[in-house]
């Protein structure tokens, strides 16, 4: 055999050896991949989110992005919501001369979770950029597309990006979606920001090496189209032109332009009169709401539209194709201008979307789902965050690397002395980070600058940096690592430093997936409470026994012995969250909205025992694996052996 033949074996076993060593490095990951790797969720219809160990680096995921609320040329002063307006006066609603409801203003779809928000409002900003990472979002493409540059907004948005990235945050990178008078609002944001080496980390550049940008090319200076990746807008009606930028799709199933897929929440492909419900011709042609399937090809299904129906058949479409690039419509679009036409007569119309059900944003409503009054009308109409965890789960279907026990993170087992040094957790390595960079206060008008719309929200009185997890056989151990020293708990008060825990499989009562809860009720400085729920599905609490902790500065060790919250076997996965400041302590939406609640809102974090003091349990591909790279490198042993006998030989 020739020298470079056995080479070639040698490369191809050492190759095969990395490859599965690679599958088996889950311990070896940053701690920031370890966190997102390790956020779990359940949402409000039961669906839980897929386990991955990573995603695959030659695929992306971007989101329609707006930086448009409250920055109109010539503010209002009313806040209008078309969802109440349709429930308590839909009479002003469709009346183009109307006071109440007036013509030519912008109009909420439904309330944000958030408020009827100013997108300059850094608090909100703080908030989409942690819900983006959590996801695993790539990219934002900011909704440029009416000739206007938001100036007060991009620069807050896009220090805080380079502020989370520089805490080690894999951060959404940043391009522009324009088209009306494409070159002036390419060449403004070339002037501004591009030129600025401050910013070059956050541009989108997928895999072509330069920043994107959506633009018409002929419109860009030769200086600009060398800079840029230029991709057309492919607007929905206009001629497929496979080298376009699709913001949504308006025919099933999606179509793929050159490398990528459009995905939407609803799509609109009525005239701008369905809008008004009416439809044109008679209701004929009318749009795709939240809740339209091809299989299910009708409009008003509360639960499709709670379940997200025409997003999943998106989502689905989308995988089975798989492209480079996945582009979501939208996040936070919420409003539309209330206008008139002559071709439209005395109906007034709205463009892009209208109310809950014909409107594409996934950023969460305040309202968790449609309640229905006493006279059988809806009294209450929004989705929480249905469509956020839904968003996620199918990031992870798309880009994700499954979990398997090869590729599982494999945790330390050790016995904590919770009154010793803390150096005794030096080496366990799991740190659970908080996505925050830090709590601010909100303190910012809101959609109209006027008092009723001044958004206010104190920073949590302790701010939760880091968790780290440990057990032996009897007992689980938590530190808790704070900013500055943790407060004094106070006896009048049961949201201080609460430890929320969920147990697989446990059939014992639960609220949210949490069966029990830490340090609603402190005894002393040493002794706390472990409470259990009391009634399955509500925010009560009975104690169910008293366990350690020590504060010591900003530090807080507990110990939980494994009997008092049902765990008897050396397998077992814990769900956890750590929680400070809550105001509305027994609804789950607030934990995105006040305190500092580690992972926030929904989301929790695991902790597993699965594959410790045991054998290791390996899927069918990674055996196959294991087993070429033993052979290949068997092989390549008794080659190289045979070759220098031969040599010897000669």
């Amino acid at each position: 055999m020739k020298r470079w033949s056995v080479v070639l074996l040698l490369i191809m076993a050492v190759n095969m050896t990395f490859v599965f060593a690679e599958g088996m490095g889950g311990n070896n990951m940053s701690d920031h991949d370890f966190t997102l790797m390790n956020i779990a969720a359940t949402d409000a219809l039961g669906r839980k989110l897929p386990e991955v160990a990573g995603f695959r680096k030659d695929k992306y995921v971007g989101i329609f992005y707006f930086t448009w609320l409250g920055q109109q040329a010539e503010p209002q002063t009313e806040v209008y919501d078309i969802t109440k307006l349709l429930r308590e006066d839909m009479e002003s609603l469709f009346d183009i001369s109307s006071r109440k409801a007036p013509s030519g203003f912008n109009y909420f779809f439904n309330e944000p979770l958030f408020g009827y928000y100013n997108s300059a409002d850094p608090w909100v900003i703080r908030k989409h950029i942690e819900m983006f990472v959590a996801a695993g979002i790539d990219f934002l493409a900011l909704d440029f597309t009416n000739a206007i540059v938001y100036t007060k907004v991009l620069p807050v948005l896009l220090d805080l990006l380079l502020e989370y990235q520089e805490a080690g945050w894999k951060v959404p990178q940043v391009t522009f979606f324009t088209n009306t008078q494409s070159g002036y609002v390419v060449r403004t944001l070339y002037n501004s920001v591009y030129k600025e080496e401050k910013y070059a980390s956050l541009w989108f550049r997928g895999n072509k090496g330069k920043p994107y940008i959506i633009a018409w090319e002929n419109e860009l200076t030769n200086e600009m189209k060398e800079f840029f990746h230029v991709r057309p807008p492919q607007w929905p009606e206009a001629e497929y032109n496979e080298l376009g930028f699709p913001y949504v799709e308006k025919v099933r199933p999606q179509r793929v332009f050159t490398d990528l897929v459009s995905v939407s929440v609803a799509q609109h492909t009525g005239d701008a009169f369905s809008f008004s419900l009416r439809g044109v011709d008679g209701g004929k042609k009318e749009s795709w709401g939240r809740g339209y399937t091809s299989k299910n090809p009708r409009n008003g299904d509360v639960e499709a539209i709670l379940r997200g129906d025409n997003f999943q058949e998106q989502w689905d479409v989308a995988i089975g194709l798989d492209p480079e690039i996945v582009f979501i419509t939208g996040w936070n679009e919420w409003t539309a201008l209330k206008l008139t036409a002559d071709w439209a007569g005395s109906t007034p119309f709205w463009v892009d979307t209208f109310n809950t059900e014909f409107s594409r944003d996934i950023e969460m409503t305040k309202y968790p789902t449609y309640v229905v009054g006493e006279n059988g009308e809806y009294i209450q109409e929004g989705y929480g965050d249905n469509f956020y965890l839904q968003m996620i789960s199918n990031i992870r279907r798309f880009k994700g690397i499954p979990l398997s026990e090869g590729n599982r993170y494999v945790h330390v087992s050790k016995t904590i002395d919770i009154t010793g040094d803390l150096s005794q957790w030096d080496d366990i390595k799991n740190r659970y980070l908080n996505l925050s960079t830090d709590k601010i206060e909100r303190d910012h008008y809101g959609y109209v600058n006027v008092k009723a719309y001044h958004y206010t929200q104190p920073a949590p009185k302790n701010f939760i940096t880091d968790i780290k997890v440990t057990h032996d056989k009897e007992n689980i151990y938590l530190l808790v690592n704070t900013k500055g020293k943790i407060t004094d708990f106070d006896a009048n008060s049961t949201n201080w430093m609460n430890l929320f825990i969920g147990v697989k499989g446990s059939k014992a009562s639960s609220w949210e997936g949490f069966q029990y809860v830490v340090n609603r009720k402190p005894v002393s400085n040493t002794k706390t409470t472990l409470e259990k729920v009391a009634e399955n599905g509500k925010h009560v609490f009975t104690e169910s026994s008293r366990i350690d902790y020590v504060v010591k500065d900003n530090t807080m060790q507990i110990k939980i012995p494994r009997k008092d919250i049902g765990i008897k076997k050396d397998d077992f996965t814990l769900y956890f969250k750590v929680a400070d400041s809550i105001e509305k302590e027994d609804d789950i939406m607030d934990y995105y909205v006040s305190g500092d609640s580690v992972p926030m809102g929904r989301l929790v974090f695991t902790y597993s025992n699965g594959t410790e003091g045991k054998a290791l349990k390996l899927s069918m591909l990674e055996l196959v694996l294991l087993l070429a790279s033993i052979l290949l490198i068997g092989a390549c042993a008794i080659v190289f052996a045979s070759h220098l006998a031969r040599r010897k030989k000669g």
